[in-house]
């Protein structure tokens, strides 16, 4: 399975399918895009779903969004049991926040201590970013403990981890489109990612 992944400087909310169509070939108009919570069914947030003529097609898609950028990833459609997970994050706004307490492993914790201070930013948006697409990859989101989570190498720059928890483990392929940038895609397995970047000026 091969995933696409779109990622969109500067963005509003009509983007999103605009980026699919930039990441499929097919018109906008033909897509929509609709949303369901596993956990309480509703349809105003949730999981994304693509439909294509009014039809659920068989890719599967996921969407993130930081106040200047846009993520989709995308899959072939070939495995419809197979989904996918993307998000996308700059290091100012991981480093705004303490997030050692609510995302760190100890083991975690201890390898980014152990980085020098300039990098810890880094590596903390990649342990973040990792186990966010992994949680929208599985369908349960932030609502997971994070803790239970663990990323196989910690450091400031990573192409790709694996992060295990209770029921598996994931591959979790990173791409930075930006200086400050760091996007995520999770996958079931290790298929190919292809990173497709644009800017809007």
């Amino acid at each position: 399975m091969t995933i696409r992944a779109g990622l969109l400087h500067i963005s509003g909310e009509a983007d999103a399918r605009a980026l699919v169509a930039q990441l499929t070939g097919l018109e906008p108009g033909r897509i929509a895009i609709e949303h369901l919570c596993s956990h309480c069914g509703s349809p105003e947030h949730g999981a994304p779903i693509l439909l294509v003529d009014g039809e659920y097609a068989p890719q599967r898609i996921s969407i993130s969004h930081t106040p200047h950028w846009l993520a989709v990833a995308i899959t072939d459609g070939e495995h419809p049991e197979r989904h996918v997970g993307i998000d996308i994050e700059t290091l100012k706004r991981v480093a705004r926040h303490d997030v050692a307490g609510i995302v760190y492993t100890s083991d975690e914790a201890d390898a980014v201590a152990g980085l020098p201070a300039t990098q810890q930013a880094a590596a903390a948006t990649l342990v973040w970013t990792a186990k966010e697409a992994v949680t929208k990859s599985l369908g349960i989101g932030l609502r997971a403990d994070l803790t239970d989570f663990e990323c196989s190498v910690v450091g400031p720059v990573l192409d790709q981890c694996t992060v295990t928890y209770p029921e598996g483990e994931s591959v979790v392929h990173f791409h930075s489109p930006s200086p400050g940038v760091m996007a995520a895609v999770a996958t079931s397995s290790d298929e190919q990612v292809v990173w497709l970047s644009w800017r809007r000026h």
